[in-house]
């Protein structure tokens, strides 16, 4: 795992490398803005830093042009491209390439794409002469089609009358697919941030372990939700199947039933310790591979430090690491008992839930599966 990980920060620095130096290149004195921008498009455009530089990169000779050369202005105006470009595929559901395509094309002169942005206009420059003519009487600016700054203020301007302005951080927030794209950026910021020589490690690992709290946040009610409603829909079916099945199957069905009946005596707290268990259970897949991937580079660098001396090859041994392992379990519980709403409730809740499950196990055991049973043998 660290190995390849290694090889991804290797590769992630070398695509950082390119890309800030066509920044540096481009806007000059006004690079730094850019490059701050592009830290924060994991959150604001819902990709990471590299992606955001390279789309800005392939643009920016033209948006210069049309302003005179002004890098703090291009830097700023670069930055409402790529997020209206983000805003666009989230509220269309559009594929975020068209519409970097479109954006290029429109930097030179070539209007054919311009339906990519589904904002009700055709692919042509009688089209976009529509759109800025409406983008005008919306902000009572004059915009000009051979300048590609107008056309990105204009466009902007169409899409914050049509509410299409924002969704990307919203949904970086609120919603599963927008969380998980910025933690996918986060991921990739962090990769990048290893291989730099004065790279912010620390506030880069926050910011994923941030990123990756909030996709959790989002994935793990609807998980359990998705659970309740299914145990939900199992009473309903288990009547159908007993009406219906072959009195050989009725003391499978009403084994099964007692689970249901198992379920529906469980106190709140105690569904809530289930459902979301369940939701744990589904949801840590893809997060559990990147904190894996995390604990293999800070193995393997361990790993190497060994030399240093006996006391860190003694915490570094099976012994010092599970010993760790617990500390650092115990903090993290504690911080979550006292910081994390619900948390608290549901562990206080999961005791209740263990004696209502084993009562009601044991009350359907002796009263319907165990007759049922001695019926059919």
């Amino acid at each position: 795992i660290g190995t390849a990980v290694g090889v991804s920060a290797l590769n992630a620095y070398g695509t950082w490398e390119q890309a800030t130096g066509g920044i540096e290149t481009l806007f000059k004195g006004s690079a730094k803005k850019v490059t701050g921008y592009a830290d924060q498009a994991y959150k604001t455009a819902g990709v990471s830093a590299n992606a955001y530089m390279t789309t800005v990169t392939s643009f920016s000779a033209s948006l210069l042009q049309g302003l005179g050369g002004d890098t703090e202005k291009a830097a700023d105006l670069a930055n409402t491209a790529l997020v209206d470009m983000s805003d666009n595929a989230n509220k269309f559901g559009s594929n975020m390439t068209d519409i970097q395509n479109a954006y290029q094309g429109f930097a030179k002169h070539n209007y054919t794409m311009l339906d990519n942005l589904k904002l009700g206009y055709g692919g042509t420059q009688e089209e976009m002469q529509r759109l800025l003519a409406d983008a005008e009487k919306l902000t009572g600016v004059k915009y000009d089609m051979g300048n590609f700054a107008d056309v990105i203020s204009a466009i902007h301007a169409v899409q914050d009358e049509m509410g299409v302005t924002g969704t990307t951080a919203l949904e970086a927030s609120s919603t599963i697919e927008g969380s998980v794209a910025s933690m996918k950026g986060a991921w990739a910021n962090w990769l990048t941030e290893l291989g730099k020589t004065d790279g912010d490690v620390a506030g880069m690992t926050s910011r994923l372990a941030e990123a990756v709290g909030v996709a959790m946040g989002n994935v793990i009610p609807r998980i359990q939700q998705i659970f309740e409603n299914l145990v939900a829909s199992i009473p309903a079916m288990f009547d159908g199947l007993r009406s219906t099945s072959p009195e050989a199957f009725l003391p499978m069905v009403d084994a099964v039933q007692g689970v249901v009946d198992a379920w529906q005596g469980l106190s709140p707290g105690g569904k809530k310790f289930v459902g979301v268990f369940a939701g744990v259970a589904v949801a840590a897949g893809p997060v559990l591979t990147v904190l894996g991937k995390i604990v293999g580079v800070v193995g393997k660098f361990v790993g190497a430090l060994r030399f240093v001396g006996p006391v860190l090859g003694a915490l570094t041994s099976p012994v010092g690491l599970v010993i760790a392992a617990v500390a650092a379990l115990v903090a993290g519980f504690i911080y979550a008992w006292n910081h994390i709403d619900g948390f608290k409730e549901f562990f206080v809740g999961m005791w209740d839930g263990i004696k209502a499950v084993t009562a009601s196990v044991v009350d359907w055991f002796t009263g319907t599966a165990l007759p049922a049973l001695s019926a059919a043998w």
